[in-house]
């Protein structure tokens, strides 16, 4: 069994609650992560929008995947994740390693294999 699934952020995709829960069809959990981003942040998810098969995949993807910046970036340069663009490094992924620091070990370690 795989464990690791690296999202093209750098996260780790089965270290996600939201993709845990999803698995399992833990739906208190995903509930709990709906409730949660609702209060943090104003939104009006259900349960429904925490699923998530991970960001990589043609599966479900968590209500915000489509919002990313991160992804979106990533499919536009048609990379598999962070670490194999040319551009490695840039704003975009810069930015948001201040708040995922473990996204940016696992990339880092990818673009070092890489190079």
């Amino acid at each position: 069994m795989a464990t690791e699934m690296i999202a093209m952020c750098g996260l780790n995709c089965m270290e996600c609650e939201a993709y845990i829960a999803t698995q399992a069809n833990d739906i208190d959990t995903l509930t709990k992560l709906s409730n949660d981003a609702n209060q943090q942040s104003g939104m009006h998810l259900n349960w429904q929008d925490s699923l998530c098969d991970g960001c990589i995949g043609e599966g479900r993807q968590i209500g915000y995947c489509s919002q990313c910046k991160v992804r979106n970036c990533a499919t536009e340069h048609q990379v598999e994740n962070c670490a194999y663009c040319p551009e490695y490094g840039c704003t975009t992924i810069t930015e948001f390693f201040e708040m995922a620091p473990k996204a940016k070990s696992n990339l880092d370690a990818i673009y070092a294999a890489l190079n």
